[in-house]
């Protein structure tokens, strides 16, 4: 038997052994698939790439995004440490403008709806406009005074009520405005708790607010 007849005789065995595809096209696009599993296995970093960029940030002192973060940072102490005192004055008046808010629409209430006989219309122009100031002055003070020295911001807010009784006296005499009879009696209990809401308003209150400022 020659080769040519061999060859033949193993083209028709290979051809019975294995059957014959009878639909060659694919039965679907495989690409969406495939992209599925590129999505579902991100690539990994091999340690040493890891270990490679950490030692080129160590030998480069700081990268970019670090010298923009410190110089940030800079920029930010710097602006903080203009204007002090004025920040001092705009966290000092806070307090005593909200509460005098609520105050003046528990007065209006009262003495229009309600009609109870408490004539301050007079001296109203002395809480709404003196004792904001003053608790911004106060605060500039606080402010000013040599750490070391001075008072912790409780006991400095606690003072300020004897500033302003004396001011608040002279006030009403000037304007002629008759106290009632049982101030005398009120004022010895009324002051003392006073001082006591003048220490908590400015240890917790503006104290809060000079930390936010960052000047005390």
């Amino acid at each position: 038997m020659s080769n040519e007849e061999n060859n033949k005789e193993m083209k028709e065995l290979l051809k019975q052994a294995i059957a014959p595809v009878k639909n060659a096209e694919l039965r679907r696009d495989l690409w969406p698939q495939m992209l599925r599993k590129l999505n579902e296995q991100p690539p990994t970093v091999p340690w040493f790439d890891w270990a490679c960029r950490d030692s080129q940030r160590a030998s480069s002192g700081f990268s970019q995004c670090d010298s923009g973060v410190a110089l940030s940072l800079v920029r930010r102490e710097a602006f903080m440490n203009q204007h002090t005192y004025l920040r001092a004055y705009m966290a000092g008046i806070v307090v005593p403008t909200i509460l005098l808010l609520v105050a003046m629409t528990v007065f209006c209430v009262s003495r229009y709806v309600y009609n109870v006989p408490v004539p301050v219309e007079r001296i109203i122009v002395f809480p709404m406009a003196v004792v904001p100031n003053l608790w911004g002055l106060w605060n500039m003070l606080f402010v000013a005074l040599d750490p070391r020295h001075r008072l912790p911001i409780g006991l400095h807010g606690a003072i300020l009520p004897f500033v302003l009784a004396p001011i608040a006296f002279v006030v009403t005499r000037l304007l002629q405005f008759g106290l009632p009879a049982y101030f005398a009696s009120v004022f010895p209990i009324a002051f003392p708790f006073a001082l006591v809401v003048y220490y908590l308003a400015w240890k917790y209150l503006v104290g809060f607010l000079n930390r936010v400022q960052v000047i005390a």
